[in-house]
């Protein structure tokens, strides 16, 4: 055996011993600008982190480092980070309000032969078709009074028969609430 052969493996073994430096953790943090009707702008300040995942506190999860996400109900969430990186990961959370997802407010009848103006909110729209079969499943639907971008809250109406010497009258209020199609069933 050569007698150089194991200088070369004491050699090999020193210069392998290098020192280990683990990655360094991830930091993150966020900014949430309420923008409108439910709209979010999530910015974030990180380093050491490659991916960031979004759970935004609805059910609802997201990915990417400065995005946008819209709220379809209004309340408070808990929005939650979580940056990784090769040296892990870090969660952070903040709590942000929803209060300007705006509802819709739709008039309808089972039957009619006459047009029926309604009036919320300075507005005016006219039923001119009946579903006899129940409320039409989409707000909106052809023949109703649909008002849209309403804020939440108590509205009051007034619906008058057209083109007739002695018309129907209704009145009353309708609850509006963010995100959600109210619908309202006029009756003879």
């Amino acid at each position: 055996m050569n007698r150089f052969f194991p200088l070369l493996l004491v050699a090999i073994s020193i210069s392998s011993c290098g020192v280990f430096e683990p990655e360094p953790k991830p930091t993150a943090d966020f900014v949430v600008t309420v923008l409108d009707n439910g709209l979010v702008r999530l910015d974030v300040s990180s380093s050491n982190a490659d991916s960031f995942d979004w759970d935004f506190g609805n059910g609802e999860k997201g990915t990417g480092k400065n995005i946008q996400f819209r709220y379809d109900r209004n309340g408070q969430y808990v929005i939650t980070l979580t940056a990784k990186g090769k040296g892990g990961e870090i969660s952070v959370q903040q709590r942000v309000e929803i209060n300007d997802v705006k509802g819709t407010a739709m008039f309808w009848m089972s039957r009619t032969e006459r047009t029926i103006r309604v009036t919320l909110n300075n507005r005016q729209a006219n039923i001119t078709a009946y579903y006899s079969n129940g409320a039409p499943s989409n707000c909106g639907a052809s023949g109703t009074a649909t008002f849209t971008a309403l804020p939440e809250g108590r509205y009051n109406f007034i619906a008058t028969e057209v083109g007739t010497l002695f018309p129907t009258t209704w009145n009353g209020t309708i609850t509006i609430t963010g995100g959600d199609c109210s619908k309202m069933q006029l009756t003879y």
